[in-house]
């Protein structure tokens, strides 16, 4: 894979490179966002947003040496930035405060009849 890492940025090739590399570091960079995020939606938006940058990754950067290695961080750094800007993100912020996460409305409270 190393000697592909650097090739799947160039346009001709980026289509096919860029699903084998998803397919193989798919799982690892959700993983890596998931332990960070604590929830699978925000671990799916890092998870497309690192890809997305891939995709946009100037061809003239330095070569990527090791993909598995680049995307972990990727991945680490896309989540944090998320867990930094929870302002940004209101319903984000409810899901990780747990602001009715797994509540039951309570039934509304009715006095109990008397009895005899």
């Amino acid at each position: 894979m190393k000697a592909q890492a650097v090739q799947f940025m160039e346009p001709a090739n980026q289509p096919a490179d860029l699903e084998q590399v998803f397919r193989e570091n798919h799982a690892m960079v959700f993983r890596a966002a998931y332990r960070i995020t604590g929830n699978a939606g925000d671990a799916e938006d890092v998870l497309q947003t690192v890809f997305l940058r891939m995709v946009k990754r100037d061809p003239a950067a330095d070569p990527v040496d090791n993909i598995a290695s680049f995307l972990h961080r990727a991945a680490v750094n896309a989540a944090l930035d998320l867990n930094a800007r929870p302002a940004e993100y209101p319903q984000r912020a409810a899901r990780r405060s747990g602001a009715g996460a797994g509540r039951i409305a309570a039934p509304l409270a009715r006095p109990r009849p008397q009895l005899g």
